[in-house]
């Protein structure tokens, strides 16, 4: 028995349906209709949608699971309903592409309700991979790589592509209508808006009738409710078919493609969601589609950007001529990409063996140099392969900065190099400052002379002290200028004896005593440091205590409340006198005053030669990790 729709329209269900017998023979039909109940076992509730319910079903003819799609109960009475619901199940079965569910089955139940049965498909839809993104899935985020969703893109776009050949708009193309299977399957899914268009090559008027079912194009809005002036979902909706310029062209579908594509990408929609008047006036203006600038924490290459901008473009002549050649784009990046990810796999082997070279050569397993330069090589060779590497740049960083558990020879060699050049530089001031002294003789004179031996003994101590600190930053040989600093130490001590002579040991003694232990802090060996500060606190201290002993003659006399100097080796009239202690006092304090100096200077080049150094080998870095 035929069973026709209530439209009359014919080839709905036009063969009874089989059964099999016992032993797996075909019998004849259970019942004289094709109803869901001999055929179709009926399962769970697969979804509801705007127009039918998706019952999974069981199929005893052929022993499978399927889905079956049923026009929603509320829906029954209106023909407009009915006919497109028939048109979509055509439209569907007609497009056979593995892209696209293939439709079995097209018929009504006992209770006059239409429906159509399709491949029973198992997976996630684009929507629900997204939002796992987002929420941190793991299984998602393992399962549903950039790549795995880039090349399912395309599957997407090469079934638009078909359906386009074939005089099909798709006009709701968006994240959930695309379905990833369990094994490898992409689908597009729900063509219940889909239309016929005038922009196909070698295709009929009568085949693109035959497609839409001669029912006209019935559109559908955001709410997809049947009458609905404009088909589609709003965001992904074009700008051309907001205004109403056309009912659905090829290039509005590459536009849906270039907002999923966008989706994908920033994981955020292409037109932000919100009230539809806000959505329509924005999709109207014109949305930045550039995921790079939109999502910059997803570092977006510049081609797949460059390729989501031109799907989007708001003139559709701009935009991609068809959904093949938007297609063609994205693979054509995806296979430089997998050259990009040999090339990242091989430099990645090579940045492990920089790291296990280098921390040999921190643990002292090999030799330090042998080691670094082995680590050197290798990050060369991953660097080219690789120039963004974060691994590599960060163990070149390491190689560069990290000390080994001994110094090498040479950059002991360099280090005493440099020491040398600092002693040199203050030998150089110990040969200035007692040439000051001298200047100072006819002062001196002009006191009055006591006692002419210690006056003697104090300008050979001075013109010693200057002639040692030339032939140490002379470039005499390292045996006399070693033998030179410790005559420096020797006569400085002479000149602070005699000068205790002068006022005692109390006056102007502990000031230049001061300035030459703060000046031999900078010698490079620690052995010099300590001798400078012993010498500095004994001239004070010795004379002082062989004053108290007896040993020597004092210095001081005190009476009435007043501390008298004791003349020993000059008289002190008022004037010179003064004119002395000034003098000399100014003369210490500039003299401390421009080697301090100096050494600040030399600190400050060398800390800035460091941080330069260090600027340097931050830019290897990224931005995001050199600024940490």
């Amino acid at each position: 028995m035929l069973h026709r729709f209530p439209d009359d329209t014919p080839g709905a269900a036009d063969s009874l349906a089989p059964t099999l017998s016992a032993d797996g023979s075909v019998g004849p039909p259970e019942e004289s209709h094709p109803t869901a109940g001999p055929r179709y076992a009926q399962r769970a509730l697969l979804g509801r949608g705007g127009m039918g319910d998706v019952t999974a079903c069981h199929d005893r003819v052929f022993g499978r699971e399927v889905a079956r799609k049923a026009l929603r109960r509320e829906l029954e009475a209106d023909p407009l309903a009915r006919q497109r619901f028939v048109r979509e199940a055509r439209v569907q079965g007609k497009l056979e592409h593995p892209g696209i569910v293939p439709v079995y089955d097209l018929a009504e139940g006992p209770d006059g309700v239409p429906y159509f049965v399709m491949k029973r498909i198992r997976g996630m839809t684009l929507d629900e991979i997204l939002v796992g993104h987002a929420n941190g899935d793991e299984r998602v985020r393992a399962s549903f790589g950039l790549r795995k969703l880039l090349a399912a893109f395309c599957s997407v776009c090469m079934a638009v592509d078909f359906a386009h050949a074939r005089g099909i708009v798709h006009r709701d193309i968006k994240p959930p209508n695309i379905m990833l299977g369990d094994f490898g399957e992409v689908y597009l899914l729900d063509w219940g808006v889909a239309a016929a268009h005038a922009e196909t090559g070698g295709e009929s008027a009568e085949s693109r009738a035959q497609a839409t079912d001669g029912g006209g194009d019935t559109a559908l809005g955001e709410d997809d409710s049947p009458g609905a002036r404009i088909a589609g979902t709003p965001g992904f909706v074009p700008p051309e078919h907001l205004r109403g310029e056309t009912p659905g062209t090829p290039r509005g579908d590459v536009y849906a493609l270039g907002a999923v594509l966008f989706e994908l990408l920033a994981h955020e929609p292409l037109v932000p969601r919100g009230p539809l008047l806000d959505m329509v006036r924005t999709t109207l203006a014109g949305v930045d589609a550039d995921p790079a600038r939109r999502a910059p924490g997803r570092d977006v290459a510049p081609e797949l950007a460059a390729i989501c901008l031109r799907a989007t473009a708001l003139a559709p002549e701009s935009r991609y001529p068809s959904a093949r050649a938007l297609c063609a784009d994205v693979e054509r990046y995806l296979e430089g990409d997998r050259d990009l990810e040999r090339r990242r796999v091989a430099g990645a082997a090579h940045a492990e063996r920089a790291e296990a070279a280098l921390a040999a050569a921190l643990a002292g397993t090999v030799a330090f140099e042998q080691g670094r330069a082995q680590a050197m090589q290798e990050l060369n060779r991953a660097l080219a392969l690789d120039p963004s590497n974060r691994g590599p740049l960060r163990t070149l960083v390491r190689v560069l900065t990290e000390s080994p558990r001994e110094i090498p020879e040479e950059v002991r060699a360099r280090a005493r190099a440099e020491d040398g050049r600092t002693l040199q530089m203050g030998a150089r001031l110990s040969a200035v400052t007692p040439l000051l002294y001298l200047l100072m003789l006819p002062i001196v004179y002009a006191l009055g002379v006591r006692s002419a031996w210690l006056v003697g003994a104090a300008v050979v101590a001075i013109a010693g002290a200057a002639l040692a600190g030339y032939l140490v930053s002379s470039r005499a040989s390292a045996t006399l200028r070693g033998r030179g600093e410790w005559a420096i130490v020797v006569l400085r001590a002479g000149i602070l004896f005699a000068l205790s002579r002068m006022f005692g040991p109390l006056v102007l003694v502990p000031t230049l005593a001061a300035a030459f232990g703060v000046a031999m802090q900078v010698h490079p060996e620690r052995a010099g440091r300590h001798v400078g500060a012993w010498v500095a606190c004994l001239s004070v201290g010795v004379p002082t205590l062989l004053e108290w002993a007896g040993v020597l003659p004092a210095s001081y006399a005190f009476g009435d409340g007043r501390m008298s100097i004791v003349p020993q080796m000059h008289e002190l009239p008022a004037l010179p006198t003064e004119v002395l202690l000034l003098v000399a006092s100014i003369a210490t304090i500039a003299t401390a005053c421009v080697f301090v100096g100096r050494i600040r200077r030399a600190l400050s080049e060398a800390q800035l030669r460091l941080q330069l150094n260090a600027w340097h080998l931050a830019r290897l870095l990224p931005d995001d990790e050199a600024t940490r």
